[in-house]
């Protein structure tokens, strides 16, 4: 069972999710079978790491499924008669865990459906006014209204709501015959600026995305938005003149006043959106900067970096609670191209509790074992890179090439060597990691070939060189040349 839809949906949950799911089970408006709510209660226990229910095991001397187990505890309880229960219906209990899953599915869009006031005030409007209620109607419209108003966000879903508010009015003066009481300007109204912004994210997104740009994906609206933009048409809005400002920074790479007034506009407007939308343009910012960086501007580490803290200040990187570990690697790694020692240490220690629990440790350790290697101080960057304990090859690389380095400055030869031949099995081990691999193995080739090269051979130590310059994927390029020229 726990591979099955059901199943998987379920162990999915976290647990005060279950709890309410139990809870709500015991509703008839969601659930009238019994069986139902006693198949959740089976699929409980499971989560709690127990064993089959000692109920179920009664009734059979052999090993249960899953299924078996809970067919048992479903329709053959404790109470009941010790009569020997039927044999195991594999087509009944397909038939219940389907009708669980529906009505799994139904909670969860209820429990999402109800967490939006959007959603729920439009449809109470909507059901007045298929009621006839006009009263009530005249009452909770302005009240809706006024709730969106009251959010604070003026982007995508603010207009989706405001847009869909203002039909159901139009539609209630129309079959009412009102006159003068039309609303056709404010339909209009949200509806092209609830397009434009979507147009234009859209268009942001299929630019950041080279894979997508090359395939010229044909956008409805974009070049008409994008000319309304430019008359300005949407002069006042600001969410769609943050994202013209963003589409023009990603279609116009050298485009320095763009990126100025994106980061304007960010910084001005971005209480007007979503936690999620505003970290999608924060993100479309960093990546501008990263790829002008790539393109030998260096300072745009500094562009880069600014648009991370002010990220941070705002929370907006915080995803479900949590930080990922690629943004507090490259927060890291911008910080301290900068020289932002002392900030960058406070920065690993402030954000540490908010890392993915279960790698929580390793990348911290990881991070600051990085913080020391740069600074340098290599004692405390090898006593930490002995508690990192990695599943993922990229991080394992990492770490095994900073030891590399330290071994080799320090020149403890027997470390070193014992370290070339554990890097090796682990390269050979892991033949899936694409050029990654290839970095580290020339870096790994070179390294030793640097280790036994004699100081006084100068013809090998010119054939190194070119071999290192030569070579296409190398880690530590400049760093294995800078050791030659010591």
């Amino acid at each position: 069972m726990r591979n099955s839809l059901l199943g998987q949906l379920y162990f999915g949950l976290a647990h005060p999710e279950r709890q309410g799911l139990l809870r709500a089970l015991q509703n008839e408006s969601l659930n009238r079978r019994p069986e139902v709510t006693r198949l959740f209660e089976f699929l409980e226990t499971l989560t709690e790491g127990q064993k089959t229910p000692r109920r179920a095991s009664r009734h059979t001397s052999t090993p249960q499924t899953d299924k078996e187990a809970a067919f048992a505890f479903v329709f053959f309880p404790k109470k009941e008669t010790r009569q020997a229960p039927a044999p195991y219906h594999d087509g009944k209990m397909r038939h219940l865990m389907s009708y669980a899953l529906q009505t799994l599915r139904q909670y969860l869009a209820w429990q999402d459906w109800q967490a939006d006031a959007g959603q729920v005030a439009l449809h109470l409007c909507r059901g007045l006014k298929k009621r006839g209620l006009d009263r009530l109607f005249d009452k909770e419209h302005p009240r809706a209204l006024a709730e969106l108003d009251a959010s604070g966000y003026r982007s995508t879903d603010y207009f989706y709501f405001r847009y869909a508010l203002e039909v159901e009015a139009w539609e209630y003066f129309r079959a009412a015959q009102r006159h003068g009481e039309g609303n056709l300007q404010a339909v209009a109204e949200s509806f092209s600026a609830y397009v434009a912004i979507n147009t234009l994210r859209q268009g942001c997104a299929t630019l950041a995305q080279k894979t997508l740009a090359d395939k010229e994906l044909a956008l409805p609206y974009l070049q008409e938005t994008l000319a309304l933009a430019r008359q300005g048409f949407f002069a006042g809005n600001p969410a769609v003149e943050t994202y013209f400002a963003c589409y023009q920074t990603l279609a116009e790479p050298d485009n320095d006043q763009a990126f100025t007034l994106l980061k304007t506009q960010i910084g001005q407007y971005g209480v007007l959106f979503p936690d999620a939308e505003l970290r999608d343009l924060y993100i479309l910012g960093i990546n501008f900067c990263i790829r002008r960086l790539n393109a030998g501007q260096r300072h745009y580490i500094q562009e880069g970096f600014d648009l991370y803290r002010t990220g941070l200040e705002r929370q907006v990187f915080l995803e479900n609670g949590h930080l990922s570990r690629f943004t507090y690697r490259n927060i890291l790694n911008l910080a301290l191209a900068l020289g932002e020692w002392d900030w960058a240490l406070e920065y690993l220690h402030t954000f540490a509790p908010y890392l993915p629990p279960n790698e929580r440790d390793n990348i911290f350790h990881y991070n600051l074992a990085t913080y020391y290697f740069r600074r340098p101080d290599h004692d405390k960057a090898l006593e930490l890179l002995r508690q990192v304990e990695f599943r993922d090859v990229l991080y394992n690389f990492d770490a095994r090439r900073m030891l590399l380095r330290i071994y080799y400055e320090r020149k403890e030869e027997q470390a070193l060597e014992s370290l070339f031949d554990s890097f090796a099995v682990y390269l050979q081990r892991h033949r899936d990691a694409g050029y990654h691999r290839d970095m580290y193995r020339n870096l790994l080739r070179f390294a030793k070939r640097l280790l036994y090269l004699r100081p006084d051979d100068r013809p090998a130590q010119a054939r190194l060189r070119d071999d290192i310059e030569r070579t296409a994927h190398v880690a530590e390029r400049e760093w294995l040349l800078s050791m030659l020229d010591n």
